[in-house]
């Protein structure tokens, strides 16, 4: 019996030692939907899982034959450290090579009086941390021909710490999808606007009153102020429409 204790108990002091896996930094790209000929937005969420990263490189990769105008906008907590967004496109505003959206984030509201001429324009110093939530939004037009699904991956990712430092990120690969739908976004009964009826149909949906069911006008999901829907309607869906409904700051749906 003793044996068998001192057995067990080395065990336990074995694997105690083991350290726990790390979960690094991943980048993920959202989900929505778009409707033909009108502007989409993609929200690119960063999960720092305790990393510093103050520089942060990603590529988005489309199909150009169905999205074009490639924007991006830094998110609104990364916009209020002092980062500033960079991209690859050419004079003519197209990404150097078509289909390959490269972004960068990098600056900061660090003393910093320095400034380093890049690509996209003059870089400013600093070296700001970035924080949990909307790094970018990427917004494409979606050409009027365009049907079903549409993928974006992130086929690049490269990152780095104050002290330039590289980090690893998690998140190549993964893949955000864009669903083709028509109508108003919000207009959950169909009849051409966004009204109390619509608020009140997206609460049928929730409760599931019989002969009320999901449609996509009906999900209007937004994160950081960001249209993403996310497959379904909500208790937050409702309350967006309230929002949109009263004029309510940063609630704001595409049209």
């Amino acid at each position: 019996m003793q044996l068998k204790s001192m057995l067990l108990g080395s065990l336990m002091l074995l694997f105690s030692a083991i350290p726990a896996l790390a979960t690094g930094p991943t980048l993920t790209i959202g989900n929505a939907s778009y409707q033909a000929g009108k502007t989409v937005s993609v929200p690119v969420t960063l999960a720092t899982n305790g990393a510093g990263i103050s520089l942060l490189a990603f590529e988005v990769s489309y199909n150009p034959a169905l999205l074009s105008a490639p924007q991006v906008v830094v998110g609104p907590l990364q916009s209020a450290l002092g980062k500033t967004v960079y991209d690859n496109k050419d004079t003519t505003g197209n990404p150097v090579t078509p289909g390959k959206y490269r972004i960068l984030i990098a600056g900061g509201l660090v003393p910093d009086t320095t400034t380093t001429t890049a690509a996209g324009g003059t870089m400013t110093g600093g070296s700001a941390l970035l924080v949990d939530g909307v790094v970018a939004t990427v917004s494409f037009t979606a050409a009027s021909t365009a049907t079903g699904a549409i993928t974006l991956t992130d086929s690049f990712t490269d990152a780095s710490d104050a002290s330039a430092n590289s980090v690893a990120v998690n998140g190549t690969g993964t893949t955000g999808t864009l669903t083709l739908t028509t109508g108003l976004a919000g207009d959950c009964n169909g009849d051409g606007k966004v009204s109390a009826a619509d608020v009140q149909y997206a609460i049928n949906i929730v409760i599931q009153k019989p002969n009320f069911s999901y449609n996509s006008r009906c999900d209007v999901n937004l994160v950081s102020g960001v249209f993403t829907p996310d497959g379904k309607t909500s208790a937050s869906d409702v309350q967006t429409l309230i929002n949109v409904i009263i004029g309510k700051p940063g609630f704001v749906l595409p049209k």
